[in-house]
């Protein structure tokens, strides 16, 4: 018997070589950092990723349940030139639920658009934020310095969180990302986990996949994929999901496994 010892790299931060959450497990708790990159020894890739729905469909893409948390909002307080916290005012009908609340700390590794002018728009990663209860001021940690100052009422931002802090599976509404597709096994979900991003996998296919001609595929709004079809405005404004990976030999529908690729 030969046995091939598995090896993984994780980007961004420093773990251990051997995995303290194995792919297809589910964790209660919080092992790492959400988005943690994960590439395996044959390149599939994976984030790690956290869900609050009540069960997850293994056989279905995931999307990311929050909307953005902010649009255009006002900056109240200038940060100078080579500050690493900037602030933006909440409005009270802003937020996730729509209420003005943001949690402590909400907003780690999500990101903030600031708009200097009309064509100057710096993005920066958040990694830490203050609380606001009803709106009001919210102050961002960012990961770098400003290179550009955020002049009070004259800059204005725009906040999104994490988009592996809440994955869901069932109908996005045709208004939320896909991010990948949840690999434990277990359905009820314990609320953290691995999303496959990049890799060979199935996910459920409607009826022209994999037929003769039909690689590129996308995902419809239950998460099931689809073929590109440009007689069809539905599939043609589709998030693009990957391509067939292997056909049948008579080039018909068979449940085709697919090369996932999201990054």
């Amino acid at each position: 018997m030969i046995f091939v010892a598995e090896t993984y790299r994780l980007y961004g931060r420093m773990y251990s070589h051997k995995l303290k959450q194995a792919i297809k497990e589910p964790s209660a708790t919080k092992i790492y950092e959400l988005g943690t990159l994960l590439e395996d020894s044959v390149g599939n890739k994976y984030r790690y990723a956290k869900t609050e729905g009540s069960s997850v469909y293994t056989s279905r893409g995931a999307w990311s349940y929050n909307y953005q948390i902010t649009g255009h909002i006002a900056v109240p307080t200038t940060a100078a030139i080579g500050a690493s916290v900037i602030y933006g005012t909440v409005g009270a009908s802003e937020g996730i639920a729509g209420d003005g609340v943001v949690a402590l700390n909400y907003l780690r590794d999500g990101y903030v658009a600031v708009w200097h002018t009309a064509t100057s728009v710096s993005v920066h990663r958040i990694v830490s934020n203050t609380a606001t209860s009803g709106g009001g001021t919210i102050a961002l940690t960012l990961a770098e310095p400003i290179k550009l100052a955020v002049t009070a009422s004259v800059e204005t931002i725009e906040i999104m969180a994490n988009q592996y802090l809440d994955v869901r599976t069932g109908n996005s509404g045709g208004n939320h990302a896909f991010v990948g597709q949840w690999k434990s096994e277990v359905v009820t979900a314990t609320p953290y986990g691995w999303l496959l991003t990049h890799g060979p996998t199935f996910i459920d296919p409607q009826a022209t996949v994999g037929t003769t001609n039909h690689a590129k595929i996308g995902f419809r709004h239950d998460g099931s994929i689809d073929a590109y079809l440009d007689s069809s405005v539905f599939t043609e404004h589709m998030q693009y999901a990957g391509y067939v990976l292997s056909y049948t030999a008579a080039g018909t529908q068979a449940a085709p496994f697919i090369m996932l690729d999201l990054e």
